[in-house]
């Protein structure tokens, strides 16, 4: 059950972000990957687990950013740009 649930959500997010990373200025197609904007460990719940709105396509560099693998700022800063950025193309 719930792998044919990430299953339609990764099918719904990728459709949405037109198989490119959606990070701001970056249209990659290469390693793409999704990323829990607001994951369990950090406020999340299992409801929002599956939640589009909760989710990015993101390229394996700015998945590995945005989670703090790689240290070019705070995950939270990233958090926030990230979030407001997807609004602002989900508007659009």
């Amino acid at each position: 059950m719930a792998d044919e649930k990430m299953t339609k959500l990764r099918l719904k997010a990728f459709i949405r972000a037109g198989n490119k990373c959606e990070w701001a200025n970056c249209n990659s197609s290469n390693q793409l990957q999704l990323a829990h904007i607001r994951a369990k460990g950090m406020g999340g719940s299992d409801i929002r687990k599956y939640d589009p709105e909760n989710v990015a396509v993101l390229c394996m560099t700015h998945h590995d950013i945005y989670d703090g693998r790689k240290q070019q700022g705070s995950s939270y800063a990233y958090r926030i740009l990230l979030t407001e950025y997807l609004k602002l193309k989900r508007k659009s």
